[in-house]
């Protein structure tokens, strides 16, 4: 037998001395020899009982020790797991606290370092107001409602970043804290390193009335005097000043939009004169925008464009203002050029959302000029929604009512209309005024349109002349005509320069409704010289033509203008038109359909088609 068998039989391990191990044998062969004994000596057999009774209590009270030791062992192994388990959460949690703190603390001073807005503290005033309600904070709630306003109504495609002191949308009340918190830590934080617009003043008696003093940032300290009774209007006087003071291209736009031209004039003449290289930029542009005649306009417009080449806004306004004075060769070639220019090095005065509008109102300028005014509408209802202020908004709308009118839909342009705020100057007064007249002459209603145009012609007498950027003299010819009024429908014809292409177009027209063919021929025959890829003056040559019997002519004339504005209706509806006449009636439904997919709302289309669908039955 191996020795790790013996150790095996014997119960031994390598830790076991060799006295225990001699003990233990000695216990066993005793016992051996007793038990032997026992068999045939009923004493020792007693003796033997006794033993083994003691022992077995012996091993059962070593059994509960050892029970109660293990059971004690178990919870103390369980009282350090938790206490482990304790103090890796407690640190845990301390470590999270840390790093909170640490990502406020680096929040707030990011918070403060790029912080662009406007803190309106509480004001300081004498106690018999504040008793009276007038207290600080309500004064500083008053200030901020008239930036707020002022804010609103000067919204503009122009970056934040192009601003010398930009303010942004964040402008609030701050509500002063007492003690040591979060607010105070943040509070002064930004004090510190911040870059914010701070606000603050008092308002005061003095021996006439009272004063409202009112401090921006490191500005000259603005003040409003009055009496008591009219503390309110002091406190929007001091704000517009604050306004006017530290957001002069804002507060120059916002006086345009109000109407107020030179005043605005004066702020932008300021602003050109002293502000930043941006600033000089949008001061031209503003400038620009304020001019009454469209010649002068592209004239301010091109000294922008000399001080940036890459100014798309600019660019794209000489290209509208081309295509008003009847130049649409020149004016498409020009939204062309700047749309790739833009592309190549964009214009970084614009902010994104502004370079989106501005290139999204490039290309309604080129749809529209291609005739395709239902794309052009889809343009405009993004310009539309996306405008930046109010008043932009009831521009947008204003333009997109003149592609409506373009797609024969006098209802939806006359809802367009009516959510207008109608402008409150002179120009914008008069354009919404044009735009109602023309929504009255494309549903028919030549009288309603001739008389609106007198009642506006009394109150502008100025604007009736030619190159106003308010008006489309062109239109009005063909007003006065449709009246039998040919002498004063020549008046205006004959102030319409020779390189006009829409003025060769209102002659021919005016022309044809004489029956004077020969010179309406002449006429639409400049107008294609003078461009020739466009559709318009050859749909207007096929009216005439139809006009004098020629069918044949005409249709070719539709042709001509289809192939140059295949997605405009205007072409296809006269040419289903013509094609009746001659009893072509599933040729002429063709026609008819063709024009429906790109005026849909056409209601005298609609009609066209019913007739032919009718007759074809």
């Amino acid at each position: 037998m191996s020795e790790d068998g013996i150790e095996s039989l014997l119960g031994n391990d390598k830790g076991s001395s060799e006295g225990e191990i001699g003990v233990a044998a000695a216990d066993a062969v005793a016992m051996v020899a007793s038990m032997d004994a026992a068999k045939s000596n009923a004493e020792v057999a007693e003796g033997v009982r006794g033993y083994l009774e003691k022992q077995s209590r012996l091993v059962d009270l070593q059994l509960m020790h050892f029970d109660e030791e293990r059971r004690l062992a178990i919870a103390a192994a369980k009282r350090k797991r938790l206490g482990d388990r304790l103090r890796i959460a407690t640190q845990l949690m301390l470590a999270l606290v840390i790093v909170a703190a640490m990502a406020a603390l680096i929040a707030a001073f990011y918070d403060a370092l790029t912080d662009r807005g406007v803190k309106i503290e509480a004001f300081a005033v004498p106690p018999h107001l504040a008793d009276q309600g007038m207290t600080g904070q309500v004064v500083a709630k008053k200030i901020l409602d008239r930036i707020t306003e002022l804010q609103r109504g000067s919204g503009t495609v122009r970056a934040t970043n192009s601003f010398a002191n930009n303010w942004g949308h964040d402008i609030k009340v701050e509500v002063p804290e007492t003690g040591i918190s979060i607010g105070e830590i943040s509070h002064w934080i930004h004090d510190s390193v911040g870059r914010s617009t701070r606000v603050d003043g008092e308002v005061y008696y003095t021996n006439t009335g009272v004063a409202v003093s009112v401090r921006v940032g490191d500005y000259p300290t603005i003040e409003a005097l009055g009496a008591e009774a009219d503390l309110s209007k002091l406190i929007q006087d001091a704000a517009t000043r604050v306004y006017a003071q530290t957001q002069p291209y804002r507060y120059g736009f916002w006086l345009a939009s109000q109407g107020q031209m030179d005043e605005s004039n004066a702020v932008y003449r300021q602003l050109y004169a002293e502000g930043n290289p941006a600033d000089r930029i949008w001061a031209l542009n503003g400038l620009a925008n304020n001019e009454e005649s469209t010649e002068k306009y592209i004239v301010a417009e091109r000294r922008v464009l000399a001080l940036n080449p890459h100014f798309v806004l600019g660019e794209l306004n000489v290209a509208q203002a081309d295509s008003g004075l009847g130049h649409p060769e020149l004016a498409l070639s020009e939204v062309r050029a700047a749309m790739a220019a833009d592309r190549g090095i964009a214009d970084e005065t614009l902010s994104p959302s502004g370079r989106a509008l501005v290139l999204n109102a490039g290309q309604e300028i080129q749809e529209v000029l291609a005739c395709d005014y239902q794309a052009a509408n889809l343009m405009a209802i993004e310009d539309v929604k996306n405008a930046t202020s109010g008043h932009t908004r009831d521009l947008a709308r204003m333009q997109q009512a003149v592609v409506l009118i373009a797609l024969h839909d006098p209802l939806s342009a006359t809802e367009l209309l009516d959510l207008v705020q109608v402008p409150k100057y002179r120009r914008g007064e008069i354009r919404f005024s044009d735009l109602r007249i023309r929504v009255a002459a494309e549903g028919g209603d030549w009288a309603g349109a001739l008389s609106e145009l007198e009642r506006s012609n009394a109150q502008y007498p100025r604007e009736t002349l030619l190159g106003r950027r308010s008006r489309d003299p062109v239109f009005f010819a063909e007003l006065y005509a449709h009246a039998g009024r040919y002498t004063e429908a020549d008046e205006v014809l004959a102030s319409n320069p020779s390189d006009n292409y829409e003025g060769w177009r209102a002659r021919g027209r005016v022309a044809t409704l004489r029956q004077d063919y020969s010179n309406a021929e002449q006429a639409f025959t400049q107008a294609v010289r003078l461009a020739p890829s466009f559709a318009p003056a050859y749909k207007d040559w096929g009216d005439l033509l139809r006009a004098k019997g020629d069918l044949t002519g005409a249709i070719a004339k539709y042709s001509d203008a289809n192939r140059r504005g295949p997605h405009w209706a205007d072409p296809s509806k006269s040419w289903g038109d013509v094609l009746l006449m001659q009893g072509k009636l599933h040729e002429a439904l063709v026609k008819y359909d063709a024009a429906l997919k790109y005026a849909p709302n056409w209601a005298a289309l609609k009609a066209a088609r019913e007739a032919a669908a009718k007759r074809s039955s």
